[in-house]
């Protein structure tokens, strides 16, 4: 496995470009949109990712602002052990591939930068399927008022807040270990919650 940090400046015009194993294009700042076979194009923002076969051609323009973030290269011998590949690029955001998408920016061993790698493609790619949700699932919904991906949001924000109150692990560990993107991404998603930020939420806990 390859992983490579990558800086896009800003409007870059990128035609024809490939690679030549199946990889993920991690954004983590900034955003660009890629043309798809069908001549449309799909934007790419910070805290998404793209997933694309090898060999694929991709044509790029980079936005006003830049982009930044990591390309992770999968081996043939890692990629076999997927149990479906992409026939195009798949695009999905970070709340959607869990959190391999935070251990894939600080993995503490080679093993568990190939695992997250795995994950977070493998859920790419289920994402994308178009498959129909079981009857359980909409039921779901119907109970709760609320998307399956909002429920999911706010149990890791209710985890969040819980972590807070009743030990001292730094907010940025807490963000990460909920499988948000950054810690401000964390903050916006709890102070939407409990209508102020974490660091405040625990002071005043405390007080």
């Amino acid at each position: 496995m390859i992983v490579e940090d990558f800086a896009l400046e800003p409007g870059h015009h990128m035609r024809g470009h490939g690679h030549a194993c199946l990889h993920v294009c991690l954004l983590r700042g900034g955003s660009f949109a890629e043309r798809l076979p069908d001549g449309s194009w799909r934007e790419c923002e910070a805290g998404s990712i793209r997933v694309s076969p090898a060999h694929t051609l991709h044509e790029l323009v980079v936005s006003p602002e830049g982009a930044r973030g990591q390309i992770v290269e999968l081996t043939e011998r890692l990629a076999a052990g997927l149990s479906r590949h992409p026939n195009g690029s798949v695009f999905a955001g970070a709340e959607s591939v869990g959190a391999a998408w935070t251990r894939l920016a600080h993995p503490r061993s080679p093993f568990e930068a190939e695992a997250a790698s795995l994950e977070l493609v493998a859920r790419a790619i289920t994402r994308s399927s178009g498959a129909a949700p079981p009857a359980w699932l909409e039921d779901l919904r119907i109970e709760h008022g609320r998307s399956i991906g909002d429920h999911v949001r706010a149990q890791r924000v209710a985890r969040g807040e819980l972590l807070l109150r009743m030990t001292d692990q730094p907010i940025t560990e807490i963000a990460a270990d909920l499988g948000f993107v950054d810690q401000a991404h964390f903050t916006r998603a709890f102070r939407a919650r409990y209508g102020s930020p974490p660091a405040r939420y625990r002071r005043a806990q405390r007080s």
